[in-house]
C-alpha cells in the first residue's frame, strides 16, 4: 500500500513560512530588552514589557484570526500576516522612542499571531489523513528549529 505524499510544495512552503516567523520572533525577543534598555535608557521592566507585548498582540490576534480565515481564507490571511510581519520587522528601523517600540511590539505580535494561526490551519488541512501525526510534527518542529 502507497503513503499519501505528505511533502508537497504548499507544505513545504507553509512549513518554511512558519520557521521564517519563528526565528524572527525568536531572535528579536532575544535582543529587543537589551536594545530598549540600551537605547532608550528605559527601566528593567520597560524593557522586559517591550518583549512581552509581543505575545500579548499575538494572543489578541489569535482570538479573531479564526473569523478571518473563514471568511477571507487561510492562504489570504497568511499573506496577510506575512506581509504585516515584514512590514512590522522594517519598522523597527524607525522606532525613536520605548513607546513607538510598544506599538510596534504589539502589532508585530498581532501580525505573528495571524500568520502562525494562518500555517497551523493549512499544515493541518493539507496534511493527509493517514499521516497527521508525522505530518503536524514535521511542522512543529520547524517552529523548534
Amino acid at each position: 500500500m502507497e503513503k499519501a505524499k505528505l511533502w508537497t510544495k504548499e507544505y513545504i512552503i507553509t512549513t518554511f513560512v512558519n520557521f521564517l516567523a519563528a526565528m524572527n520572533y525568536y531572535l528579536l525577543m532575544i535582543v529587543i530588552s537589551e536594545y530598549a534598555m540600551n537605547e532608550f535608557h528605559s527601566s528593567s521592566s520597560q524593557a522586559g514589557f517591550t518583549a512581552s507585548i509581543f505575545v500579548i498582540g499575538a494572543l489578541i490576534a489569535r482570538l479573531f484570526v479564526g473569523k478571518w480565515i473563514a471568511r477571507v481564507g487561510y492562504k489570504k490571511m497568511l499573506c496577510v500576516g506575512v506581509i504585516a510581519s515584514i512590514v512590522m520587522t522594517l519598522t523597527y528601523f524607525g522606532a525613536n522612542s520605548v513607546a513607538l517600540l510598544l506599538v510596534i511590539r504589539f502589532f508585530h505580535g498581532a501580525a505573528f499571531g495571524i500568520t502562525s494561526t494562518s500555517s497551523a490551519t493549512i499544515v493541518a488541512d493539507i496534511v493527509p489523513k493517514d499521516r497527521k501525526g508525522e505530518g503536524i510534527g514535521y511542522y512543529s518542529l520547524s517552529q523548534t528549529l
